[in-house]
């Protein structure tokens, strides 16, 4: 029920601020974020997540998928790219540069890094 949700996310939350270091505590509030679909409130978990692990590829890339599920795709493409490292990120995305069409609405702030720098993606 959702009276039960509220609890256990308020309970979650009290134990996560009580050991903010606490990679369990922070892993049981994701979950329950997510199963509510606050993605407001799961990314920013998820972010501490992969502060305290950054050996955890898994979760970065679980990160990446939050931030598409929230239509952020700049964010997840970056994090993309650093995951794969530049060099093989740009030989196996170049979809990026497709016809533009729907599925790529914002397009143009895909091809670009934060930097402004642009992504150079080799063709076969």
């Amino acid at each position: 029920s959702a009276k039960k949700m509220d609890k256990a996310i308020t309970y979650s939350e009290i134990a996560c601020n009580s050991d903010s270091n606490n990679i369990w505590y922070k892993y049981q509030l994701a979950a329950l974020y997510k199963e509510n679909n606050d993605y407001d409130k799961l990314i920013p978990i998820q972010q501490q997540i992969v502060v305290l692990q950054p050996e955890r590829d898994d979760l970065k890339f679980e990160l990446a998928l939050l931030y598409y599920d929230k239509k952020e795709y700049q964010k997840g493409i970056n994090l993309l790219e650093e995951l794969l490292g530049k060099e093989l990120f740009e030989k196996e995305v170049q979809v990026l540069l497709s016809d533009r069409g729907t599925e790529f609405i914002q397009a143009k702030e895909i091809e670009y890094r934060n930097d402004q720098t642009q992504r150079n993606f080799k063709w076969n």
